[in-house]
C-alpha cells in the first residue's frame, strides 16, 4: 500500500511539474516569443506604377492564425479593388533597405514576438524616418517585441495586458475621426464592436499620437487575470480608452497602430472594413493623417 501511494505521489508531482513547465513555456512564448531570423530576402514583384504595401504576417510570439488569414483575404479584396499592389510575407529579411524602399506602406499584421534582427531593425528605423508609412494591427502592439525605438515612435503606449474574463467582450466603439482621415466610407458615430480589449500602461495621447477610435473603458472588464498565476491585473484605463491612433513623423509620414483585429469575426466587420481602407486611402491620397 506505502509502495503504491509513493508511485501516485511520484505521479502526481510529474504531473504538476510538466504542467508547469508547459505554462512558463506558453508564458515565455506570449511575452517574448522564440526568435527565428530570416536571412535570405524573398524574391519581391514591384509594380513601381501602383501603390506598394508590404504586408508582413510573421509570428515569433502567440499565433492569431485565423485573424491573419481572414485579415490577407481582406488586404487582397482592397488590393482588386483599389488598384494597389500587396505584397505578402513573413520573410523577415526584407526589411532591408533596398527592398524596404520599394513599399509605401508596411502593415504589421498581427505580428508577434522578436523577428527582426538587429540589421533588419535599423532598415525598417531608417525607412520609416526616411519615406516609410506604417499600420500596425492588434498583436503588432503587444509586448513581445521588446523594442524602445518601436514602442516610442510607432506605437506610442505600452501594453499592459487584456481582457480575459471574460475573453471577447462587446464594447461601443466611438468615431472621432471625421475630420482627421479620408472618408471615402462614411464610418457611424457609434457602433458595437466584439474583441479582445488591449490595456495599456499609458494613454497613447502622452506620446503625442493622434485618437481616431475610442471606447469607454469603463463599460468593459478589463481584467487579465490568469486563475491562480497572475492576481489583481483587473485595472483599466477609464472612460478615454484609445483603441485606433496615429503618430506623424517630422518628415511628414504616419505611423497607425488599431488594437481590434483578435479574432477573424474582426476583418469580416464592414465597419472595421471601412476604417481599414479608409486610413490607407488617407497615406495613399496623402489627405488627412499627418498630411
Amino acid at each position: 500500500m506505502k509502495k503504491k501511494f509513493k508511485y501516485l505521489i511520484l505521479f502526481l508531482s510529474s504531473v504538476v511539474i510538466l504542467f508547469l513547465i508547459f505554462i512558463s513555456v506558453m508564458v515565455y512564448k506570449v511575452k517574448y516569443g522564440f526568435p527565428i531570423y530570416e536571412k535570405t530576402p524573398p524574391e519581391l514583384k514591384i509594380d513601381s506604377l501602383k501603390f506598394n504595401v508590404l504586408v508582413f504576417s510573421k509570428t515569433n510570439g502567440f499565433a492569431h492564425n485565423d485573424a491573419i488569414d481572414k485579415a490577407n483575404s481582406f488586404f487582397r479584396i482592397l488590393e482588386r479593388n483599389n488598384n494597389w499592389k500587396f505584397t505578402f510575407s513573413n520573410n523577415g529579411a526584407v526589411f532591408n533597405k533596398k527592398q524596404l524602399n520599394n513599399f509605401n506602406l508596411v502593415i504589421w499584421n498581427n505580428v508577434s514576438g522578436r523577428t527582426l534582427n538587429t540589421a533588419q531593425r535599423n532598415a525598417f528605423k531608417e525607412y520609416m524616418e526616411k519615406k516609410g508609412n506604417f499600420l500596425g494591427i492588434h498583436a503588432a502592439g503587444d509586448d513581445s517585441h521588446h523594442w524602445d525605438w518601436y514602442y516610442e515612435k510607432l506605437i506610442g503606449a505600452i501594453f499592459s495586458h487584456h481582457s480575459l474574463d471574460p475573453h471577447i467582450q462587446k464594447a461601443t466603439i466611438i468615431n472621432k475621426s471625421f475630420d482627421s482621415i479620408y472618408n471615402k466610407n462614411i464610418i457611424p458615430y457609434r457602433w458595437e464592436h466584439y474583441d479582445e480589449w488591449y490595456v495599456f500602461f499609458n494613454n497613447p495621447k502622452e506620446k503625442n499620437a493622434k485618437i481616431l477610435y475610442s471606447i469607454d473603458g469603463n463599460t468593459i472588464i478589463s481584467n487579465g487575470n490568469i486563475s491562480f498565476i497572475v492576481k489583481d491585473k483587473d485595472f483599466g484605463m477609464g472612460k478615454d480608452h484609445p483603441v485606433i491612433w496615429y503618430k506623424c513623423f517630422e518628415n511628414g509620414n504616419t505611423s497607425v497602430y488599431s488594437s481590434l483585429g483578435h479574432n477573424k469575426e474582426s476583418f469580416q466587420n464592414t465597419y472595421y472594413q471601412n476604417i481599414l481602407e479608409n486610413i490607407i486611402l488617407s497615406i495613399e491620397q496623402k489627405k488627412g493623417l499627418c498630411n
